[in-house]
């Protein structure tokens, strides 16, 4: 459980929020190399993108 210290304020808000990306499971977050040091790959990875993210309108 000592992994799970380290996540994200916004990750650990999601947690608690039930919004995480879908597929994201317990076992997921405390599988070993299951989180990333950087919070930014943790957001990349567990956080839920939004609508139409990352696209760009020609």
């Amino acid at each position: 459980m000592l992994r799970l210290a380290f996540l994200a304020p916004s990750v650990t808000q999601a947690i608690l929020a039930g919004r995480l990306r879908a597929g994201v499971s317990a076992a997921t977050l405390t599988a070993a190399g299951g989180v990333d040091v950087s919070w930014q790959a943790q957001e990349a990875r567990l956080l839920p993108t939004p609508a139409g993210a990352g696209l760009r309108r020609a």
